[in-house]
């Protein structure tokens, strides 16, 4: 393993680099799996009482992202990746243009 911080993390140099979205065929067929999957754990409750998970793809990333809301106010309660990770990627993407 290589150079820990100071907070048990491995280094800045270390950590991947933002993650590459799938295309054409491959992005189509992971969305359509993703949707089927949301669909069914929303169908059996499994965020809870008053909670729905649902699927979008970031319009600038084209990464998936998952959120789990609250059905009366619309809040994000999760989501992964998180709004930290897709600007990484984000700003990635823009320097790399």
């Amino acid at each position: 393993m290589g150079q820990v911080s100071g907070f048990g993390l491995p280094s800045a140099t270390e950590f991947p680099a933002a993650p590459t979205p799938p295309v054409g065929q491959d992005a189509r067929e992971l969305t359509r799996k993703v949707a089927i999957a949301v669909h069914e754990l929303n169908r059996v409750n499994f965020a809870g009482e008053g909670r729905e998970i649902t699927f979008s793809v970031d319009r600038t990333t084209h990464l998936p992202v998952i959120s789990v809301l609250d059905t009366q106010s619309r809040e994000v309660i999760r989501q992964w990746p998180t709004e930290y990770v897709l600007q990484v990627a984000r700003n990635e993407n823009s320097t790399t243009r």
